[in-house]
């Protein structure tokens, strides 16, 4: 039985690559490139930077963090990241997990919204997991001659789904600095019909759980841990998939892609959102952007008067504010808001006291200081 916290160390040669199609034991391992029935969503499920994408719904998509914000491909269609949309789910707090979503743009409006599990996993549950990682290969024998343990890569990909039961659920995996809420299953001589392990490519495949007469996203597969000793580019009895358990994230996936003015997050219908509802900041409180060259205010008075910009950025205009145009002065600009000026002596500034006016003003009416 596996503890709810698990290390990273304590896991042996789990991770040995970050992203490890889904081999499947059964047959001859090239089955199951459909549909199963009924679809869990297998037109949700692209590529992107070699690696495995879950198109939410509304403009965003579903990765592992270790994916990245990148270019998609789904259903023979490319699509766009919208720059700096990427969010990484936090595990708790400020702590980040493997879990991401991102923005494309133009995204497939005609695939509706999939449905994301509530509860937590069980051990004992059937799942089933999709991937676009590597294929079977050939057989393999690795503790003794002509008895097969498991099976090589292939060098192809492809997109797959397969099945298998869940081992254990509620383990906080630590891993490349990341704390990711997981269930993980094992991969069994003999276990479902069509028993499947993730490879290399499958990271940010979905697992979906059954719900009713159909099924529910559960979870993205973020990676696997191998046995000590295994061969590399193989895949053997006792190889463990870990996802990340997404009803742990549901809440945050659910506020991101639900268009709300203020919440911080852009989203397809918004310009700007600044997490906000107040105008002057340049992006307004109806989430577009505020005309450019707008007054606002960064925060900063030293970089001089603030500006929007037609991005809907507030951008500081680099005047001083504390120059007084004497050149018999060293002005000095201190945040919050004050400045200071020291006065200059040389061969055109007289002497005089520390910040009075160049002209004399403070001594009352204008004298000669000099002979003409």
């Amino acid at each position: 039985m596996l503890n709810r916290a698990v290390v990273l160390a304590l896991l042996g040669t789990l991770l040995a690559t970050s992203s490890l199609a889904v081999l499947i034991d059964a047959g001859d391992g090239r089955g199951n490139t459909k549909a199963p029935s009924p679809d869990p969503g297998w037109a949700h499920i692209g590529m992107g930077n070699g690696l495995t994408v879950t198109y939410l719904g509304e403009g965003w998509v579903l990765s592992a963090a270790h994916v990245g914000e990148v270019k998609v491909r789904i259903g023979g269609t490319n699509y766009d990241p919208i720059a700096g949309s990427r969010v990484e789910l936090k595990h708790s707090g400020s702590t980040p997990s493997d879990v991401e979503l991102f923005r494309i743009a133009p995204y497939p409006a005609a695939l509706p919204k999939l449905p994301i599990r509530e509860h937590a996993l069980s051990g004992g549950e059937l799942a089933l997991m999709v991937g676009l990682g590597r294929e079977r290969g050939e057989t393999l024998a690795w503790k003794k001659p002509g008895v097969k343990d498991g099976y090589r890569w292939a060098a192809t990909k492809r997109q797959r789904w397969g099945t298998n039961i869940v081992e254990a659920s509620g383990l906080d995996i630590v891993a490349f600095g990341k704390t990711t809420r997981s269930f993980l299953t094992e991969f069994t001589a003999g276990g479902t019909s069509f028993e499947a392990q993730a490879t290399q490519g499958d990271s940010g495949g979905p697992v979906f759980t059954r719900k009713g007469p159909g099924w529910e996203l559960a979870g993205v597969i973020w990676g696997v841990a191998g046995l000590p000793g295994q061969p590399t580019e193989t895949v053997v009895y006792g190889n463990r998939t870990f996802a990340a358990d997404l009803s742990w994230y549901r809440e945050q996936i659910i506020e991101i892609m639900t268009p709300a003015c203020g919440n911080g997050h852009v989203t397809i219908d918004e310009q700007c959102d600044d997490g906000n509802n107040v105008d002057g900041d340049c992006c307004s409180a109806t989430c577009t952007f505020e005309a450019a060259d707008a007054a606002c205010d960064d925060g900063l008075y030293c970089n001089g008067e603030d500006r929007c910009n037609d991005a809907g950025q507030c951008v500081p205009t680099g005047v001083d504010p504390c120059d007084d145009g004497d050149a018999c002065t060293e002005d000095v600009c201190n945040e919050p808001a004050s400045c200071h000026r020291t006065p200059i002596e040389g061969p055109t500034c007289g002497p005089r006291a520390n910040g009075e006016p160049p002209d004399g003003s403070a001594r009352g009416p204008l004298l000669p200081t000099r002979a003409s």
